[in-house]
């Protein structure tokens, strides 16, 4: 779903508490993505944001989001056995296949 969603073959996500996060410009657009999922996005350009269960007390935004996505380093992979043959993606500091 979301290789479908972003249009990319990763998508970086950071979980965030929801009752922490105030949004700077502008008010996201939503849409239901699944029986339980809602994804939101950028109603000015179009751009994915993040992914919202229902009830949940975190939000997963996009690393891409993020001013200081360098700061962000990921310690696992969701899905990796889904990415194309042709990716390689690594944990830092990890072997590969780890």
């Amino acid at each position: 779903m979301c290789q479908k969603w972003s249009g990319a073959p990763v998508v970086g996500w950071v979980d965030f508490p929801l009752s922490g996060l105030n949004w700077t410009q502008g008010t996201p657009k939503l849409v239901r993505t699944t029986p339980k999922t809602q994804r939101g996005f950028c109603p000015d350009c179009g751009s994915g944001l993040f992914a919202l269960d229902d009830g949940a007390e975190n939000i997963c935004l996009t690393i891409g989001i993020i001013d200081q996505k360098n700061s962000l380093v990921p310690e696992s992979h969701s899905y990796r056995g889904k990415a194309p043959k042709w990716l390689c993606v690594e944990v830092p500091g990890k072997k590969s296949g780890a």
